[in-house]
This record gives structure tokens, C-alpha cells and sequence, in this order.
């Protein structure tokens, strides 16, 4: 996996084991699907299916009509081997992408990337993808204040990790207006609870954490192809925001 997360990593340093994690892995799955939600989200494609299966013909409802993703602007918290693959893809639909990330070196960054501060980068941003770890530094990041100070009515995307996200305070944004819509793979409890807001909330899109899943991913053994091992961590967790 691409995340420390789930091994206790205190166990692990007091039976000397070392752990590692491998960067890399499922960047072109994750990133195809996170580009799927987006393209979902952009044209209410959830919704317009429902209808057609509620034997309605093209709504007339204005907000639905889909929008168009060139000159849009995306932003990506996170920029490791999937935050890059995401905006690859991204600038393929003509997007302008903006990108924030502390421990990056910006030396390393090149077109189509647009590495900002993440105020920048919440006030500009149509979309908002989070491509990063969940560690004790993220851990909630996107609260109340968070999405306040995005542009009104923004996208949020998440693809990483469900705990990067206050729950509570997400759907009082998307209630409140202050966040548009939010496409989701992850959340803080899976499989979701019985009667869970995402499951029924009209500006949700959620998938059952798939991201990773495709049959090009699962046949890539986990050192193997293109990957690369990070170094290993004997029970220290990654403090940046790769993924």
C-alpha cells in the first residue's frame, strides 16, 4: 500500500520490523478513477442516470445542466506519484492545474503542474483532489474552516484516505452551499454504516473504496514493474504529504 495508516507502527519498532510502504502503487488506477469522479461530477451524471431510470427524459432542471472542464481549475493537495498522475490527465481535458504540497521540492515540479500555497490554491479551485497519506499532520485537515476558505461551491474529490476528512463538517458545507458537490471513494468508517449521509445525500457521489482496483493494478506485483521501494521506515510514520 502507499501508507502506513493501518500497521502499528509501535509494534513493529519494539519487535525491530521494518516496515515499508510502496510509493506508486495503483497511481494510474487511482488516478484514472479520481479523473472518473470528476468527470462524474462535472456532468451530474449520477443524477441524469437516476432520472433515466425513473423514466424521466432529460431534465430541464438548470442545476444539472453540466459543465465544461477546459480553463476549469483543479487543485491537488498532495503531490506524489498520483497527485502527478492526476494532473496529467487533468491538463489532458484542458484544465489549469494548481498544486500544494510542503515538503515538495519545487525544483522537481514541471508544466502542467502549478505549485501554490494552499490558500491559493482553495481560493481558485473549481475542483479540490486529495491525494495524500493520512498521518497525525492530516488527520481531519478538511474541516469547517478548511472549506471555508475554498472558492463557493467547489468539488471535492477524495481518492486517499477517509480520515483526511471531517464528516460532520463536510455535509454541513455541502448543505450550507459552500461546497458544491463531493465525489468520494473513502470514508472515515467502511464498509459504510446502515443509513450513513453518503449514502442517500443528493451532492454525494460515493463509490465503495475502488480507486485502487482495476485489473492492471492487482497484476503488478508489489516490488515489481515500474515501482519503486521507499526506504524503509522501522516504525516511523512519513511525515509528508506523498502519496
Amino acid at each position: 500500500g502507499t501508507g502506513f495508516d493501518n500497521v502499528d507502527v509501535e509494534a513493529a519498532k519494539e519487535f525491530g520490523i521494518a516496515v515499508e510502504s510502496v510509493p506508486g502503487y495503483a497511481a494510474q488506477s487511482v488516478s484514472e478513477h479520481t479523473l472518473l469522479l470528476l468527470l462524474a461530477s462535472a456532468r451530474r451524471l449520477a443524477a441524469h442516470a437516476e432520472r433515466v431510470r425513473d423514466d424521466e427524459w432529460r431534465s430541464s432542471d438548470v442545476s444539472l445542466r453540466p459543465t465544461g472542464l477546459v480553463g476549469r481549475v483543479l487543485g491537488i493537495v498532495g503531490v506524489g506519484a498520483i497527485g502527478r498522475a492526476v494532473a496529467s490527465r487533468a491538463a489532458a481535458f484542458g484544465m489549469r492545474v494548481l498544486a500544494a504540497d510542503p515538503f515538495l521540492d519545487p525544483a522537481t515540479i514541471a508544466a502542467p503542474i502549478e505549485l501554490v500555497e494552499i490558500d491559493v490554491l482553495l481560493r481558485e479551485s473549481d475542483y479540490v483532489s486529495l491525494n495524500l497519506p493520512l498521518n497525525d499532520a492530516t488527520r481531519g485537515m478538511v474541516d469547517r474552516a478548511w472549506l471555508e476558505r475554498g472558492k463557493r461551491g467547489m468539488v471535492l474529490i477524495n481518492t486517499a484516505r477517509g480520515g483526511l476528512i471531517n464528516e460532520a463538517d463536510l455535509i454541513e458545507a455541502l448543505d450550507s452551499g459552500v461546497l458544491g458537490y463531493a465525489a468520494l471513494d473513502v470514508s472515515v468508517d467502511e464498509p459504510l454504516p446502515e443509513g450513513h449521509v453518503f449514502r442517500h445525500h443528493p451532492r454525494i457521489l460515493f463509490t465503495p473504496h475502488i480507486a485502487f482496483w482495476s485489473d492492471q493494478a492487482v497484476a503488478v506485483t508489489p516490488f515489481g514493474g515500474h515501482l519503486e521501494r521507499e526506504n524503509v521506515h522501522y516504525g516511523k510514520q512519513a511525515s509528508g504529504v506523498h502519496s
